[in-house]
């Protein structure tokens, strides 16, 4: 029984076991500090696993194992190294960080570069090159970002399998640099609607997070975010967002925001979800002014 605490930066070469009667359920890993610690070897300990600062690094499938319930909070990184581990239970634990998007998904929680079986459930955090077809990923609250794919991963048929939305944000951009598209095989939208975002306390930027999904406009149009099988709409916002490092013209024309294959939605299920569609504009220091669609396209700012 007991916490192994690794501080600051190292590297573990050898398995976390012990004696036979040890008691592997309280034994738990604690990473702390701002440098990067390697787990080289498998561990047996069933404990949590919790990633304060810095970087947690896998350099073996089975370093954090299966069982081991594992919270990233702000400031810390999983990085999977492309290693596939199975484990089963993920918290994303930044909380609701207030300012500018960039600056928000800088300091987040993060998980990057590799492939998940199990659940992730978000209350804030980046998930970067992270992939899985039998992966679900559950925003309970927060900012959740989910970035486009590059290098390893990025030709597989989907990012993630199941992708609920119950309370934050889900955050996802066509990002230009990026070789591929985020996509998901289900995607279910169900969160509180909100009708004036600009309502202080009533979550617009840079206040508090407000519920829904936010997809973000890139300047190659592709979607910035495609659903392969079937996308679920039962409430909340749909946010549209432009970024103020791309010029207000090249918004101009015809876009495909979200691609998705099916959908079970009635025509006033579509409405009520065209009525809660906003466009989010930024400006030069991060602040965000509200749009409302009009059908014939045209848009309004929300007083």
């Amino acid at each position: 029984e007991g916490i192994i605490q690794l501080n600051n930066e190292g590297t573990f070469d050898s398995s976390i076991k012990g004696p036979s009667d040890l008691n592997y359920a309280n034994v738990r890993l604690i990473k702390s500090g701002p440098g990067l610690w390697r787990l080289n070897e498998p561990n047996y300990y069933k404990g949590t696993t919790t990633v304060n600062n810095g970087n947690l690094k896998l350099g073996h499938a089975e370093a954090i194992p299966a069982d081991s319930k594992t919270i990233i909070n702000n400031g810390g990184t999983l990085t999977l190294s492309y290693r596939s581990p199975k484990i089963n239970q993920i918290t994303l634990n930044t909380g609701d960080l207030a300012g500018a998007p960039a600056d928000i998904f800088k300091q987040s929680a993060r998980i990057r570069h590799g492939a998940l079986t199990g659940t992730i459930t978000s209350k804030g955090g980046v998930l970067e090159n992270i992939y899985g077809a039998d992966a679900t990923l559950n925003v309970v609250s927060g900012r959740t970002l989910i970035q486009g794919m590059e290098g390893y991963g990025s030709d597989t048929d989907v990012s993630l399998g199941t992708v609920n939305v119950t309370g934050g944000q889900l955050w996802a951009q066509d990002e230009a640099s990026l070789s591929a598209v985020t996509k998901v095989k289900e995607l279910t939208l169900e969160t509180p609607a909100n009708k004036n975002p600009n309502v202080a306390g009533a979550g617009g930027l840079p206040s508090e997070a407000q519920d829904g999904l936010v997809l973000g406009l890139g300047v190659n149009k592709r979607p910035a975010l495609t659903v392969t099988e079937t996308f679920t709409y039962n409430s909340g916002n749909i946010y549209l967002y432009a970024p103020n490092s791309i010029d207000p013209s090249d918004y101009e024309g015809d876009w495909k925001i979200l691609d998705f294959g099916s959908d079970d939605l009635t025509a006033e299920k579509y409405q009520e979800m065209f009525s809660n569609t906003y466009l989010m504009v930024e400006d030069a220091e991060g602040n965000i002014g509200y749009y409302q669609f009009n059908e014939d396209g045209s848009i309004n700012p929300v007083n």
